[in-house]
């Protein structure tokens, strides 16, 4: 194997990049296509705990698992055809651990012999990433609290409008043939009827407010949901004792209530596959939703259980699968739906979530290693 670290002394790019303190790296692509490390530095050793020198032995695919490597060599040929840099957000399995990386990949000035460069520097945004599911789970809390006020006020608001409207009614009756005496009892029912029309004029108004939805607009992000579910394959199964199927597609949904239900789903499959877990997605172009399918060959869910109605039931501290009544409460706050179809032509199991979204970019599926 060609030592392509032997052109580090002499190469003033790798020599500036090594005289930076800060988790970066370098890869090369070789003349046969294949991407390797030729700088790896010590904030990266200690970030990730890998040896740089295992890294820069050999080509990627020697390196790191091959649905791992799979996926950072499309990154490395995504940032080479790029003008501009490209940013990365990857969660990787690391010392056992579900960790977050966001990367920044570059074209660098190119090697000896012509060898493309890319230069990427990354950091750890776990905390960051749970911090903002945190985050969401509580909005879809806030979502779901607001909406039980507005159903208990519009109640309390029309139990208040009707006495109020058999005011105005009787003041009517009452009215009819009524003969002034000269001692003001005219002007006052006339008072107590138009009093009675102002307050339910405040009432509708104070009806229209708390019906209102005044909950943020909803977000498309643009998603590449061939490299979520690869990440996502590599966290929940990362021995590879599976095939995993799913699209190479880019969708435009939230991201974070995307990668929690796609995440909760896989694991659930992981969970109880035979061999096989196929992921698809399918839109609605009219109703303006997508719908994401996760498919498995396991035993399938007990026929007596329904797990849908079994997470809309439990509470906050109970389990349920693999936090179906989180991704049940997600998707509810968005506008969703979480449905679990049982397999006839084969045993399994399918789990569907419908959520606002569109597809926006369409090509073949893709399988993992």
């Amino acid at each position: 194997m060609l030592d392509l670290r032997k052109w580090r002394g002499a190469d003033p790019f790798l020599s500036a990049v090594q005289s930076m303190s800060c988790p970066i790296f370098v890869v090369e692509r070789t003349p046969e296509g294949v991407f390797q490390f030729v700088h790896f530095s010590p904030e990266l050793e200690k970030a990730t705990g890998f040896d740089a020198d295992a890294v820069c032995a050999g080509p990627i695919e020697t390196v790191f698992p091959a649905r791992m490597a799979e996926l950072i060599a499309d990154n490395y040929r995504a940032a080479l055809e790029s003008d501009t840099p490209i940013y990365l957000d990857e969660a990787h399995r690391l010392n056992d651990a579900e960790t977050w990386w966001r990367t920044v990949l570059a074209r660098a000035p190119d090697g000896a012999q012509g060898r493309a460069r890319i230069v990427g520097v990354t950091s750890e945004i776990t905390d960051v990433k749970l911090r903002e599911s945190r985050l969401v789970s509580d909005l879809a809390d806030l979502k779901m609290a607001h909406r039980e006020v507005q159903m208990l006020a519009g109640l309390t608001v029309h139990d208040m409008r009707a006495p109020l409207a058999n005011v105005i009614s009787l003041t009517g009756i009452v009215l009819e043939g009524f003969r002034d005496l000269g001692d003001g009892k005219r002007d006052m029912i006339l008072a107590c009827r138009d009093v009675a029309r102002s307050s339910i004029a405040a009432i509708d108004g104070m009806m229209q407010r708390v019906m209102s939805d005044h909950s943020a607009p909803f977000r498309e992000d643009e998603i590449d949901l061939y490299r979520s579910c690869a990440d996502i394959a590599g966290l929940v199964d990362p021995g590879q004792r599976l095939t995993i199927t799913y699209p190479r597609q880019v969708v435009l949904t939230d991201a974070i209530v995307l990668h929690a239900t796609l995440r909760n789903l896989m694991e659930n499959a992981v969970r109880y596959a035979r061999s096989q877990i196929d992921i698809t997605i399918d839109e609605d172009p009219v109703a303006l939703t997508i719908t994401l399918s996760v498919m498995d060959d396991g035993p399938g869910v007990d026929a007596a259980i329904d797990p849908i109605a079994k997470a809309a039931r439990a509470k906050g501290g109970a389990k349920c699968g693999y936090g179906l009544p989180t991704i049940l409460k997600l998707l509810k706050s968005q506008g969703g739906s979480l449905s679990y179809i049982r397999r006839k032509d084969k045993p399994g199991a399918i789990f569907r979530a419908e959520l606002p979204g569109r597809i926006h970019e369409l090509a073949s599926p893709a399988k993992s290693a």
